[in-house]
């Protein structure tokens, strides 16, 4: 099933936002801020909430960003 996506973004419920979900969603959206030059002025931060998904979106997230090169610092 196609994931919606509205004026906040990648939206849906938990059981659909896989880990390869976000894998691939934030995958593509590093490479698509490199194409486009944007990469540069990323800045690596990472947050979550206090929702009982939040700390595996996180996760999955993270290990993406991690994947793709960037380095990020959590605490």
């Amino acid at each position: 099933k196609p994931l919606k996506f509205g004026t906040s973004g990648l939206r849906d419920f938990d059981e659909f936002l896989t880990d390869f979900e976000i894998r691939i969603n934030t995958l593509g959206l590093m490479e698509c801020m490199r194409q486009n030059g944007l990469l540069e002025y990323a800045i690596n931060l990472l947050g979550k909430d206090l929702r009982p998904s939040s700390e595996a979106m996180f996760e999955a997230v993270a290990f993406a960003v991690r994947e793709y090169g960037f380095e990020l610092k959590c605490g």
